[in-house]
């Protein structure tokens, strides 16, 4: 108990630099939640393109035939691709900005850190308490940042669903975005004969062009997201902390103490 008073005490005498690690938390937390959700509206736009195309297709030789259909699929492939690689940088930006945070604020703590040895904590003790404040500030914008979230649910869906949408059409190629844009395109007549004698809910636009289909129950809980981004983030920020802390306070007990 008396180490979480500790914790709290600390985090409110340093607030200068629980502030800028608190907005770099939560920057964290919105682009990497963007990342992973716009990821999977990307995989439900693909799913539903292979659910339609097959059943007009369940041969799948249509796609030998039209580019279009191939090319459609690569994009989606792609940005899937693309928004798990930020996603992972994000991850690997944030361990780097916590160590050099870490090794920053223990430099100018020396006095602090060194008062608490004299003290008698030894220099375990001392990192664990280090590592937890920035945990527990972790904890403390996180579930500002999902509190908010969570009340702003479709708003900041909708949101990402237009940014979903717009790096969809500016990865699509010329000839792509030719038939998206123009309905008279050349490349219309022999793809609308795919419909020819069927019956479908959708035709060759909605079947190229669709979004993702908003209704799943994966795109409407943030659970799985917090949840991923929550061990993941929190595993980072305790090792970025722990480690550099364990270090630097063996270095004073060697230096100072023996």
């Amino acid at each position: 108990m008396r180490i979480v008073q500790r914790v709290f005490a600390s985090l409110l005498y340093h607030r200068k630099y629980a502030g800028t690690l608190g907005i770099v938390t939560a920057l964290f937390l919105v682009l990497g939640l963007s990342c992973l959700i716009i990821r999977d509206f990307q995989r439900s736009a693909l799913n539903l393109f292979q659910v339609r195309l097959g059943m007009i297709d369940q041969h799948a030789a249509n796609i030998s035939k039209f580019p279009a259909l191939r090319q459609i699929i690569l994009v989606h492939e792609t940005l899937m691709k693309n928004e798990q690689t930020i996603f992972v940088v994000l991850l690997w930006a944030l361990a780097l900005i916590i160590l050099i945070a870490s090794i920053v604020s223990l430099i100018h703590r020396r006095s602090e850190l060194i008062a608490y040895r004299l003290a008698g904590k030894n220099f375990t003790t001392i990192s664990w308490q280090f590592a937890l404040e920035n945990v527990a500030l972790f904890l403390l914008i996180y579930f500002v940042v999902v509190t908010l979230l969570l009340c702003l649910q479709a708003p900041f869906m909708a949101l990402l669903e237009r940014i979903n949408q717009r790096l969809f059409i500016d990865s699509l190629s010329a000839t792509l975005a030719n038939l998206k844009n123009s309905p008279t395109a050349a490349g219309w007549g022999n793809l609308n004969r795919i419909f020819s004698n069927q019956v479908t809910p959708f035709n060759g636009h909605l079947l190229l062009f669709g979004g993702a289909d908003l209704s799943s129950s994966f795109l409407t809980d943030y659970s799985q997201y917090f949840a991923s981004i929550l061990w993941r983030g929190g595993s980072i920020v305790f090792t970025a902390s722990y480690l550099p802390a364990l270090l630097y306070n063996w270095h004073i007990s060697r230096t100072i103490f023996e």
